[in-house]
């Protein structure tokens, strides 16, 4: 082993896999297990290869801990010198986990990559989260490699704890794949860290933030069923309000069915009237707290994440969404993409919800 800048050791294999990725450039993904090393790794790679004169794009897909841009979200960075790579677009995913969020992942992951390479990287490098184990491991890591097609594979590991996942790749023989040691200075962090570190992240991104407005007519709403369908008439609020017994404040009809927004408990045995009286065959029924202190992604045209906001309120007399947000103007939103994630403006994780995409 080699001693590398600030204490970390690098083991001679990490130094011997540079001028093989160099000769051929392209797009390089790498995999390991939590607690392995990969953004010290990423560090490294950009650095000597920033060195040689190589333009390099770094595409970070650990939604749980991100280096470029905050948590639940696919950053870019481009680096054409030794330093740290700063964020320059982000996709909002929605959660800090891929968990019911995989094809936005793999989505914004190609997104990314091709900007990359039309920006000029030569080497595009693509982080990816720690989870390696169980059938969502091998679909969505199987499904990253489909899409960008890299041409390496440099896999970290302690022993042979991610072979499952190069199997498929070993024996189709396309790709090349590089099995590298993990430094040994490398620190394993509890869950309780690794919240802490997110926590951190969060509160620095949001201390600046000031409450925008925005209306559900005006933008588009992406993994949500709200603002997908027509208002509801006040006399349809009444009737619903009178057969499910509690205050509805805001419904849509859509192809889809009948969304229901209420602010208290409802009787689920009533659904069936209401499914009849509107004849279709979906209602969904959801709580007005449900939508307080979640996450979202202010998107462009594009589906570029111009910030992340935190709902604070919902005016649905209005149609209008209180949003929590460094973006200094709403002006360029164009949608607004909703995440699982339940946060306050300090950056707690305070749950999660399950009705969005």
């Amino acid at each position: 082993m080699t001693k590398a800048p600030k204490g970390i050791d690098i083991p001679s294999e990490w130094e011997d896999v540079i001028p093989k990725i160099e000769s051929k450039g392209g797009t390089v993904l790498l995999l390991g297990a939590p607690d392995t090393g990969k953004s010290t790794f990423v560090r490294f790679l950009i650095d000597r290869w920033t060195r040689q004169g190589i333009t390099v794009g770094i595409v970070d897909g650990d939604v749980g801990q991100s280096m470029l841009g905050p948590p639940t979200t696919v950053g870019l960075g481009m680096c054409r010198e030794p330093s740290e790579p700063e964020l320059i677009s982000m996709r909002f995913v929605g959660s800090t986990s891929p968990y019911g969020h995989m094809l936005a992942t793999v989505i914004a992951i190609k997104k990314l990559v091709d900007k990359a390479i039309k920006l000029g990287a030569e080497i595009t490098l693509v982080n990816t989260t720690g989870l390696v184990h169980g059938d969502l491991a091998r679909r969505l890591k199987s499904q990253k490699i489909e899409l960008i097609n890299p041409e390496h594979i440099l896999a970290l590991q302690r022993n042979n704890e991610i072979e499952h996942l190069l199997a498929p790749y070993q024996k189709e023989g396309r790709i090349v794949l590089h099995r590298l040691p993990v430094s040994r200075t490398v620190r394993t962090k509890s869950v309780q860290e690794r919240r802490a570190f997110r926590e951190k992240l969060f509160r620095k991104y949001f201390e600046n933030a000031e409450s925008r407005g925005v209306y559900i007519e005006e933008i588009a709403t992406q993994a949500t069923q709200l603002g997908s369908g027509k208002r509801l008439a006040s006399s349809d609020l009444n009737f619903l309000s009178k057969v499910l017994k509690t205050h509805v404040l805001y419904g849509e009809r859509s192809s889809e069915g009948i969304l229901v927004i209420t602010n208290g408990n409802h009787f689920e045995e009533e659904v069936f009237r209401i499914k009849r009286h509107y004849d279709v065959t979906e209602v969904s029924i959801l709580n007005v707290d449900g939508y307080r202190n979640l996450l979202v992604g202010l998107n462009d045209s594009d589906s570029n994440t111009l910030a992340l906001g935190i709902i604070e309120d919902l005016d649905l007399k209005y149609g209008k969404l209180s949003i929590l947000t460094p973006l200094s103007s709403s002006a360029e939103v164009k949608a607004v993409r909703f995440g699982s994630l339940k946060l306050t403006p300090s950056g707690k994780e305070i749950g999660k919800v399950t009705h969005h995409d």
